[in-house]
């Protein structure tokens, strides 16, 4: 199975958007992820632009999915830990949403206002757009597939989960099922994946 959205190299792209040990921000993977943490970037920039951001944080990331659809692998999941998500960055693959996130839209990027719960309490979010809806479900499945990481979704409506719980999770999920201090990506990708795969 391969990913019906083509996967751009980040290698290819100028400057390169590759994270690859011994390079700050990221380390060898010491043993298979089991989970994929779905953000957003809470920003409009391309990847270029958010691989920039992350590179002077001294973050990392594994794939980026811009506004149009591209999708861009920016360091390799088998092989390479990505710092994106805290004390979950060992066993999982970092996937970034580029979108603000939460209302209002910009001008330049108009999007749909959606209304979400996270952590108990209602945010004024933005939607994703259709191209980037389509790319989460390739990508999705593709990173099922070749990782052996089960079709499993947290809720829709994201709480953090406990450090028990994380540690017996393996599927899908998003920043804000990991930290209370975070609300991406507002359980948007969680209630789609669900909707697609046909989980209650």
């Amino acid at each position: 199975m391969t990913c019906e959205q083509p996967v751009v190299d980040g290698r290819t792209l100028s400057p390169a958007c590759w994270w690859q040990p011994p390079q700050e921000g990221c380390r060898k993977r010491k043993s298979p992820p089991r989970a994929v943490v779905w953000h957003w970037t809470a920003g409009e920039r391309a990847c270029e632009g958010v691989c920039s951001t992350l590179r002077s944080r001294k973050l990392s990331i594994h794939y980026v999915i811009d506004f149009d659809g591209r999708i861009v692998e920016c360091a390799d999941p088998a092989t390479t830990v990505a710092y994106h998500a805290g004390t979950a960055n060992e066993w999982t693959v970092g996937v970034e949403i580029v979108s603000r996130g939460v209302q209002p839209a910009l001008p330049a990027r108009p999007r749909e206002p959606v209304s979400v719960r996270v952590h108990n309490r209602p945010v004024a979010a933005l939607n994703f757009s259709f191209a980037q809806y389509l790319s989460i479900q390739s990508l999705a499945e593709q990173l099922s597939h070749d990782l052996g990481i089960p079709r499993v979704c947290a809720s829709y409506e994201p709480q953090v989960m406990t450090p028990g719980a994380q540690a017996a999770f393996s599927g899908h999920l998003e920043h804000a099922h990991l930290s209370a201090g975070k609300v991406d990506s507002g359980g948007l990708v969680m209630r789609f994946l669900r909707e697609r795969w046909g989980i209650k």
